[in-house]
């Protein structure tokens, strides 16, 4: 973080004081109960709690949001009983200069254990994406003592009613704190960034030129991996009710796969496709249908390498006051830059049920369905697996569960 940005957040801190700003503290949670299958056994019984405590802070330029979560799992773990905790932090920061520009700091981390499942539903911190993301694969059933970090920076201004544009950095990485997870999980790090230029042709018809970059290093295979990708993308209101997305451009990646490999050059085609289409089917009744494709470049830590990448994400989801039906599915291909490596794919499908008969308390009741195809560590470009490193496998999982959720307004000032 630059000093500028440092002594900006020091400069605010030291503005708290009575009535400066308007504070909220909330609570939520989400408990689950889970019956799945075991790749070492028949099935397992696994029962997880992420609570998050969150403070935010409205002033009349400035918002800061401060969030602590401590996820606690005990899960079946061939036949024998596992207890793991992960702590995550968030600390974000904005600050509102005009009516045209505005910043935006944040750093976020987690530390802890975790048993790595395809089946079980990830959580974060951060705002949720305004649409769903491709699967990715995992290291299935395998322990990890995992460091995560990550601190950011952003700025957005509007040119004018019709030209906005947008910057974003990112410095962040990772590693296993423990052997065996080292050997599944080596040590990444770097930047990333992306600039873009928005245009609001007309009411129905907005464009962007966006370009995006990443340079990631590992310093345990020697590992380095550089990216650069440019797109147009064209974004349409058809109705109200239906809207989509279609954007195309080239993406650049240079990378070698350890340090004793050559780099490698690619120059390959990205773009991204999108469409949600509403329909009303009575009184605040409604089924939403969404799809997307995406294709890029991307860095994944479980395979420590960087290739271009396929996605897709489907789903359909049924509302009406209090009940809730959702139906998605999703699915990653990668496409390896070296032809002597061999394609990770993996497939991800849901069925969820929700009930919520107050705001404060919510109920799911679903299933799901995991698999994937994960070329061994050494073929991946990892580093050769240690004897405790467990085999990625890609047998088909299922689980079923019930989950109850919670969001409390503990106090505001």
């Amino acid at each position: 973080m630059s000093a500028l940005a440092a002594s900006l957040i020091l400069g605010q801190l030291a503005a708290l004081g009575p009535g400066s700003y308007a504070g909220t503290l909330t609570f939520s949670d989400r408990s689950e109960v889970r019956l799945r299958s075991a790749p070492l056994g028949e099935t397992a019984i696994d029962l997880e709690t992420v609570p998050v405590l969150t403070l935010g802070l409205a002033g009349r330029r400035s918002d800061w949001t401060l969030a602590y979560s401590p996820a606690v799992s005990y899960l079946d773990i061939e036949d024998e009983r596992l207890l793991t905790l992960t702590n995550s932090a968030r600390l974000a920061f904005g600050w509102t200069e005009s009516r045209r520009l505005r910043f935006t700091l944040g750093v976020e981390g987690a530390i802890g254990r975790q048993v790595s499942l395809g089946l079980r539903e990830e959580q974060s911190l951060a705002p949720p994406a305004p649409a769903p993301e491709p699967v990715t694969p995992v290291a299935e059933g395998a322990v990890l003592y995992t460091l995560t970090y990550s601190a950011s920076a952003g700025l957005a201004y509007v040119f004018s009613p019709r030209w906005h544009g947008r910057l974003g950095a990112t410095y962040g990485g990772g590693r296993g704190l423990d052997e065996a997870t080292r050997a599944l999980v080596p040590e990444y790090r770097g930047p990333s960034g992306e600039a873009a230029l928005v245009h609001s042709a007309t009411r129905q018809d907005e464009l962007t030129s966006r370009v995006r970059g990443f340079y990631v290093e590992g310093p345990d295979t020697g590992g380095r991996a550089l990216g650069l990708e440019a797109a147009e993308i064209w974004r349409h209101t058809w109705t109200p009710r239906t809207a989509g997305s279609l954007g195309a451009g080239l993406a650049w990646l240079r990378q070698r796969v350890s340090g004793e490999d050559p780099y490698v050059t690619v120059v390959a085609p990205s773009g991204e496709a999108t469409l949600t289409h509403v329909i009303p089917l009575g009184h605040a009744e409604t089924l939403t249908l969404y799809g997307a494709t995406t294709l890029g470049v991307a860095y994944d830590p479980i395979l420590a390498v960087a290739d271009p990448v396929v996605g897709a994400v489907a789903s359909a989801t049924w509302a009406r006051p209090r009940y809730g039906v959702v139906a998605a599915g999703s699915t990653t291909i990668t496409l390896p830059a070296d032809p002597d490596r061999s394609s990770a794919r993996a497939l991800a499908a849901s069925l969820t049920g929700t009930y919520t008969p107050v705001p404060e308390v919510g109920f799911e009741a679903g299933g799901r369905l995991f698999v994937q195809d994960i070329p061994a560590p050494e073929t991946a470009g990892g580093p050769p697996p240690s004897e405790e490193a467990v085999d990625l496998g890609s047998e088909p999982q299922w689980a079923l569960f019930v989950a109850v959720r919670f969001d409390l307004p503990l106090a505001r000032f």
